[in-house]
């Protein structure tokens, strides 16, 4: 490497990638290639003094450390919808606190290496689903790439760090549970008879796919009982997960809602109060009452369905029982997905189903003769 161009490579005994002494105008810039070959590691070196070369302080910049990265990546997400930033807040706490106890002399975010990220990895892999320390990888690797952006940092040490695979997840992931029209109608009957306060709530989840805190922060205004739909839209407390929409509303569901007393502005109430609603007393800025999935595992259990434990899923019956008579593009619109593919993974289709319909297609018939 020319000796004029102010770079040093060098290896430090607690790790095995090429750091890197860069002197530029007077200042001293240390760091991690994050490269172990020594040729790439120079590429590394040169592009990181070309860039200071093109743009003074930016490697000066990548000194931040984490404490100020966090904080200025939680302003930005302020914005986000309120599930988002306590998702990513539980995702980054978990990241720090692993660090602060396996590594407590790093300060800065350029000191983030692949293989601490490896290490936390297989840390929580031992106490956390596969598809809970998957997402975790990816919230840190959206935080990375979101500081690469503002050159907060001149690297994204992430960008080498492995996803799990889609198999490896699968192989951890609880198998959805569908209900059949034969135990949707027991969950109704059931539901009706020994908790009708809850019985509204539940109706409306079913017959349309609602997300729960659509249905959560669900207003009278936003029910619209002339064109038969329901507005969901932005509030104080709810940001929709993909924009405004409105959901059409069956017959059997506007005679339901017609029948509920009004006891204030929100359409489902939890005694005097709404399920969900802004309370700065809460340490998440929002009371959410979890009555609704006490109840439901009762009444699972109570009809034989003891592994149905998520409100969740009965959006996914909703998606299952509407794919196969309207398809799944129907189903797509009715449940709001921008993507098609994840409107794919909410419908199940047993195997009697696709074979009565294969047998169906006469086309084939003709083929075959």
């Amino acid at each position: 490497m020319p000796k004029n161009i102010g770079i040093r490579l060098y290896k430090r005994d607690d790790s095995e990638y090429w750091q890197y002494y860069i002197r530029y105008q007077g200042v001293t810039y240390r760091g991690s290639t994050n490269e172990k070959d020594r040729k790439k590691a120079e590429d590394r070196a040169f592009h990181i003094q070309y860039g200071l070369s093109r743009h003074a302080g930016i490697e000066k910049a990548g000194n931040i450390s984490i404490d100020e990265c966090i904080d200025k990546y939680f302003e930005y997400l302020s914005d986000f919808r309120r599930e988002t930033i306590k998702t990513y807040r539980a995702y980054i706490k978990n990241l720090v606190e692993f660090l602060l106890k396996r590594y407590p002399r790093i300060k800065l975010m350029k000191e983030i290496t692949p293989d601490m990220i490896e290490s936390f990895k297989a840390y929580k892999l031992r106490e956390c689903s596969r598809t809970t320390v998957h997402n975790q990888i990816k919230g840190f690797k959206a935080m990375f790439n979101w500081a690469m952006e503002r050159n907060l940092i001149t690297e994204n040490s992430l960008a080498k760090v492995r996803n799990l695979s889609k198999k490896q997840i699968r192989e951890t992931q609880k198998p959805v549970e569908i209900l059949t029209l034969e135990e949707l109608g027991k969950f109704v009957d059931y539901t009706k008879k020994h908790y009708p306060e809850l019985y509204p709530l539940y109706m409306v989840w079913m017959y349309t796919g609602a997300r729960k805190n659509e249905l959560f922060t669900l207003e009278w205004k936003d029910v619209d009982f002339k064109n038969k739909i329901i507005r969901i839209r932005y509030k104080e407390n709810f940001i929709p997960k993909t924009d405004e929409r409105t959901l059409p509303l069956h017959n059997r569901l506007i005679e339901i809602l017609k029948a509920i007393p009004r006891k204030g502005n929100y359409v489902f109430m939890d005694g005097k109060k709404p399920f969900m609603y802004p309370d700065k007393t809460k340490s998440k800025g929002v009371y959410e009452s979890h009555k609704p999935y006490r109840y439901l595992a009762k009444i699972m259990k109570a009809i034989g369905k003891p592994n149905f434990t998520r409100i969740h899923w009965l959006r996914h019956s909703y998606a299952t029982i509407i794919a196969k008579e309207k398809g799944i593009k129907f189903a797509q619109e009715v449940l709001g997905h921008t993507d098609i593919r994840v409107t794919m993974r909410y419908i199940h289709l047993d195997r009697d189903y696709l074979q009565e319909n294969l047998n169906k297609i006469k086309a084939l018939d003709r083929i075959f003769k």
